[in-house]
């Protein structure tokens, strides 16, 4: 019965985490957003995370995959709506094939996992 507990409270715990996430970055954030920004806050920092990987382990498209790493970056234009990206990641370059991308937490987006892990 303890273990279902804990499992409880991991869950709570979880849903209280995307909730602020939400609340910090966008009400209208799609939980695949969510998911790519957390996939790329789960690898260090320096080495990103190569476009590719995000593509195959979400099993997206990559025209799908780019739409949301658009919207957690630079900008994001809905029809008749322009607005801002997030801003909560980059990328850049692969340093090992120039053809490419790494997707990279910026230092906002960094910010805003290290209060995630204060949400309990």
């Amino acid at each position: 019965m303890a273990a279902n507990n804990q499992g409880f409270i991991a869950l709570s715990t979880l849903v209280s985490q995307l909730s602020h996430l939400r609340d910090v970055l966008d009400p209208d954030m799609t939980a695949l957003a969510m998911a790519i920004f957390v996939e790329v806050a789960a690898h260090p920092a320096d080495e990103g995370v190569p476009m590719s990987r995000i593509v195959d382990k979400f099993k997206m498209s990559a025209s799908t995959a780019s739409r949301n790493i658009y919207l957690l970056s630079s900008g994001f234009v809905r029809p008749g709506q322009p607005r801002k990206g997030l801003g909560v990641i980059r990328t850049d370059t692969s340093p090992v094939d120039r053809r490419s991308l790494q997707v990279y937490l910026t230092p906002r987006g960094q910010a805003i996992i290290k209060g995630l892990l204060q949400v309990k």
